[in-house]
């Protein structure tokens, strides 16, 4: 059924003839009337109904005279036809809602196909078709954010007519995170923590996994125990926490525990924190830049500490020589009122490879304070690089500054980390290169942009 074939017969071809269907010797249907010639074309009807007492009759209209052709067969496929499903059909696969995979098949059966999704993990079992009326054996599908979630499903592969299928080999997975996904939360997380009330606080996470995130509050003094959730929809790794002054009693064994966006990945402070009204002795810790650290004038870096003092702090900056004399101290900010501040370095300042960040409190009085640990370093600012259009659709330009000259390597990578392009361009010769996005699911993309002396990282957003 579908398909077109050849009908001939013999005689000269010079009287008109009616071509004719017959099942079961009683006429079915008219192929052709008035015909000349000994032969014709007909592409069975979908419609027709299978059976193989099918024969042709050939009729001379001028003075009836017919012949009757050999019995023939009608079916929806030719016998032994197939459908083989390719992909998804290994084990252990994981497809992600919101994202694009290929479903791809291998048939001996001409025509459009069909494609159902099977969830053999519910009672009943569902079979809901995904497209219809495919060409060729392949097809990208967009995985809808309300699938449901699961462990057991298959693709199905129809020929149009219903008739013949073939399916995945093994079941896979629809999640919304990958398996191994991971949330460590970094700050609170050492031990002997106080936070006052009243107070604003930075708590930060390192996650596997893309957000945003929900933060949520053990509170073991409260009775009873309760967990609440103080912050939904958090984006990025940091959120900081404007505590209140008496929602949440004084007391220690605290936690922050960060959860995924549907609550089925978290990750939890490794020690126990303490909220308080009065600062216990008072102390103050610097946590950034602490040692190590390569800044660049005019570029804004965080300055983050730990102080459990209820006045504001001020913040400053040491320059030293080699030999750990002090050449110069200079203000960076005054009355900062919680545990981060951003500081845009300014050009004047002197480039050195020996500064340390000095975090004191306010009152004139007191002489509670903390430097970094060890020497960090400000320098000129080495590369500027623009990166445009963005979001993009197609393509992606990377542009270098004029004195760039040194190699570097441009790596285009996905939320999970996985490289999607390489490239290596050397800065002295090319000033700009375009990367294509054409091919890519809308969604956020990262570049990375390397060289021997320096590492510059871009979020990309791909938006057709």
């Amino acid at each position: 059924k579908g398909s077109t074939y050849l009908i001939s017969w013999n005689g000269n071809g010079t009287y008109p003839v009616k071509v004719e269907l017959l099942k079961n010797g009683s006429f079915s249907a008219l192929i052709g009337n008035n015909l000349t010639g000994t032969t014709t074309t007909w592409q069975v009807p979908g419609s027709t109904v299978s059976g193989t007492d099918y024969a042709i009759k050939v009729t001379r209209i001028a003075d009836g005279v017919s012949v009757t052709g050999a019995a023939l067969s009608i079916q929806n496929n030719a016998p032994g036809g197939f459908v083989t499903v390719e992909q998804p059909t290994a084990g252990n696969i994981e497809w992600i809602r919101g994202t694009s995979h290929l479903i791809s098949w291998n048939t001996n059966i001409s025509g459009p196909v069909n494609i159902e999704l099977a969830n053999y993990g519910v009672t009943p079992n569902t079979f809901n078709t995904i497209a219809s009326n495919v060409v060729g054996s392949t097809w990208v599908w967009n995985i809808p954010a309300n699938t449901p979630l699961g462990s057991k499903f298959r693709i199905i592969v129809w020929a149009n007519n219903n008739t013949v299928f073939g399916a995945s080999s093994e079941f896979f997975k629809i999640v919304d995170y990958p398996s191994g996904g991971t949330i460590t939360v970094l700050q609170p997380s050492v031990s002997n923590i106080t936070w006052l009330r009243g107070s604003q606080n930075l708590i930060s996470w390192n996650p596997t996994i893309a957000g945003p995130f929900n933060i949520e509050l053990y509170c073991p003094t409260c009775t009873p125990p309760s967990y609440t959730m103080i912050k939904t929809g958090a984006v990025g790794s940091t959120w900081v926490w404007d505590i209140p002054a008496s929602t949440y009693p004084v007391g220690g064994g605290y936690k922050i525990i960060v959860w995924s966006s549907n609550n089925t990945i978290f990750g939890a402070s490794s020690e126990p924190f303490a909220l308080a009204d009065t600062p216990p002795g008072g102390t103050i810790e610097v946590l950034q830049p602490n040692g190590g650290e390569f800044l660049y004038k005019e570029v804004p870096y965080l300055i983050s500490w730990i102080d459990d003092i209820p006045e504001a702090v001020n913040l400053k900056l040491l320059r030293y020589n080699s030999s750990n004399v002090l050449q110069e101290e200079s203000v960076i900010a005054n009355n900062v009122e919680g545990t981060t501040h951003i500081w845009n370095i300014p050009n004047s300042v002197t480039p050195s490879d020996y500064y340390k960040v000095k975090v004191m409190s306010s009152l004139s009085s007191s002489t509670v304070n903390d430097l970094s640990d060890g020497y960090f370093s400000i320098q000129l600012q080495p590369l500027t690089v623009s990166v445009y259009p963005n979001p993009a659709k197609n393509f992606v330009n990377v542009k270098f500054n004029e004195k760039a000259d040194e190699s570097f390597t441009v790596q285009l990578k996905d939320r999970f980390n996985m490289t999607l392009s390489n490239v290596v361009v050397n800065a002295a010769y090319d000033k700009e290169i375009q990367i294509s996005t054409a091919q890519l699911p809308n969604g956020v993309y990262f570049l990375t942009i390397v060289s021997d002396k320096t590492k510059t990282t871009e979020k990309i957003v791909v938006q057709h």
